[in-house]
């Protein structure tokens, strides 16, 4: 169970999962304490609606490109990056901010970070494969460091002077491209296979898209419907809830590495006790996180952020419910991805944001971010039974 540790270069995954959750959560205290809380919730509603939509695309291309372990692959997969960054900007962001009435410069500027953190999380699957996990923690730890560097010398007031510190803060991304740009150089590039991967990664972003509706819709529903200091509040609850979830990330990605191979060797007994393995130790995390919920949480709000933060203690609790259940459906979801058999988990998570829509209408309005908290509860037990309910009918050969 605790491979990870002994193990330096699944240490290293760990660490370059877990440090930057921990800089993001100081970023957030940061961030409440320094510009208050309103301004946290107007950029979560920005950030959820461009992840729900420019988010799910690069997700599925990475997803995509960590799938098939061919590292010749990146100027392709960069290519790709680079288009649907160009067509967003000149396409899609002006059409956000007519329909939803955000200003075009804040749609921009969220998207530029997008794609930057984009980069980033491209470059931790390009040292994947290189073997060199030791660099991940810094790549994806100085950009939040220059973020927390600049918020506090800054103290930026409104959205625009927060998304430029972040912007700025995450061009150094590029300079680690740029350290690596012999052996990138040296990669083939081949447009028949850029289109061949935007054609393979179409699945998985359909899969993600559904995912981020449920993960994110929530977000945008309550800066529309119970404004910028409810948002905030639900997002410091998240935040809170979702710790354990790059751990699980580590873990999910050693199953994931671990049970393609025992596919390969066709040896499904093996994969059966891989699963059930797999399964107990999340169940483990899980009710870790709501043991650390209901204990720490009531005390540790209020002290980091300040009694501003008060209202989020009992949506943080009822969010770790959720995040629980989200764990152990985890197992399931990374089981089916290795059969190949996305359409399952597809099928879950389109139906799981369609619960998700209908519940978070009626129960915002009535009972606030609680009420988007208790939505995510149910979302996430429904998908969880759809994908235990199709694992069983999985035809493995």
């Amino acid at each position: 169970m605790f491979k990870v540790f002994r193990d330096k270069f699944l240490l290293y995954q760990a660490l370059s999962r877990l440090l930057p959750q921990g800089l993001n959560l100081i970023i957030n205290i940061i961030l409440v304490r320094v510009s208050g809380i309103v301004l946290v919730g107007q950029m979560t509603e920005t950030m959820a609606l461009l992840t729900m939509s420019f988010g799910v695309i690069l997700t599925g291309i990475q997803n995509n490109y960590l799938r098939s372990g061919n590292i010749s692959q990146l100027k392709n997969v960069l290519t790709l990056y680079i288009c649907y960054f160009l067509f967003f900007g000149v396409i899609i962001a002006p059409v956000f901010s007519y329909i939803f009435n955000i200003d075009l410069k804040i749609i921009i500027g969220f998207l530029t970070l997008l794609f930057l953190t984009g980069l980033g999380d491209l470059y931790g699957i390009y040292l994947r494969f290189l073997l060199k996990d030791r660099f991940l923690v810094i790549s994806k730890s100085i950009p939040l460091i220059c973020i927390a560097l600049g918020i506090i010398c800054y103290r930026p007031n409104n959205i625009y002077e927060l998304v430029v510190i972040y912007v700025v803060s995450w061009i150094i991304i590029l300079l680690f491209y740029i350290k690596n740009k012999k052996i990138i150089t040296r990669l083939n590039f081949s447009l028949n296979k850029t289109i061949d991967l935007m054609k393979r990664s179409l699945l998985l972003s359909a899969t993600t898209l559904a995912t981020q509706l449920y993960g994110n819709v929530d977000q945008f529903m309550i800066s529309k419907i119970a404004g910028y200091h409810a948002s905030g509040s639900y997002r410091i609850a998240l935040t809170f809830s979702a710790l354990a979830m790059p751990l699980v990330g580590v873990f999910s990605f050693m199953y994931l590495s671990r049970i393609g191979k025992i596919i390969a060797n066709n040896n499904f007994q093996l994969l059966k006790r891989s699963f059930y393995d797999q399964l107990k130790l999340n169940l483990l995390i899980a009710v870790l996180l709501l043991m650390f919920s209901y204990a720490i949480l009531p005390i540790l709000l209020p002290f980091l952020y300040g009694e501003e933060a008060s209202s989020a203690i009992n949506c943080a609790i009822i969010l770790s419910f959720a995040m629980s259940i989200n764990i152990i459906g985890m197992t399931f979801s990374y089981t089916f991805l290795a059969l190949k058999r996305e359409r399952y988990v597809l099928l879950a998570t389109v139906m799981g944001v369609f619960v998700n829509l209908i519940l978070n209408l009626s129960l915002i309005k009535r009972f606030g971010i609680e009420g988007a908290a208790w939505a995510s509860v149910l979302t996430q037990f429904s998908i969880l039974c759809m994908l235990a309910f199709g694992l069983r009918r999985v035809d493995y050969e």
